[in-house]
Formats: C-alpha cells, sequence, structure tokens
C-alpha cells in the first residue's frame, strides 16, 4: 500500500498535517523527500516585497495547490 502525505518535523515527531488512515501503532517504512518552500521555488520571479510574497505563498490557499 502506498500513501504519501505532507507532514513536519517538530520536537523529535514527523506530524502529518491533515488527517492520515493508518491504525494505531502500524509500523511503515518512510521515505522521506524534503522539498523547497514555495517562496524559495519562485525566489526572484517577481520584483515585491519579500515578507509580503512569503505570506502570500505560504498562506493556506496556495498549500492546497501545492501540498
Amino acid at each position: 500500500m502506498e500513501n504519501s502525505f505532507a507532514a513536519i518535523y517538530k520536537d523529535g515527531i514527523i506530524k502529518p498535517l491533515s488527517k492520515i488512515n493508518f491504525k494505531e501503532k502500524q509500523k511503515l517504512v518512510l521515505k522521506v523527500i524534503s522539498s523547497k518552500s514555495l517562496v524559495q521555488k519562485t525566489k526572484g520571479m517577481i520584483n515585491a516585497n519579500a515578507a509580503h510574497l512569503k505570506e502570500v505563498a505560504e498562506s493556506e490557499e496556495l498549500l492546497e495547490w501545492n501540498p
């Protein structure tokens, strides 16, 4: 079975950013693919205030397009 989901690593724990469908204590094999943030991917494409661009690029609305 394959399943992919976005997660964050904090305080030594990998935490999913959305509901996942695994059984409690189910053993998993993880393949970690660390990606650049949308801000890093689009750096230099638009000439504007960096703080404003970061806020827009990391908004929840855009996260739905690029999980």
